[in-house]
């Protein structure tokens, strides 16, 4: 998956290249991460759709 990933965002802006919505990320998905200038945001998907719909 990794080098697909890094197709997809291939040309992407410079920082961040994307981002990665990951639970609790451990070192190995960091480090990916980083390495294709991604940003984690470190919430659960349905958290998140939870705070972006109004009340």
């Amino acid at each position: 998956m990794g080098l697909v990933l890094a197709d997809l965002i291939h040309d992407a802006a410079l920082e961040p290249a994307g981002w990665a919505l990951v639970t609790g990320p451990n070192d190995k998905e960091q480090c990916f991460c980083k390495r294709l200038g991604m940003a984690i945001v470190e919430a659960e998907a349905l958290a998140l759709l939870a705070e972006a719909v109004p009340g």
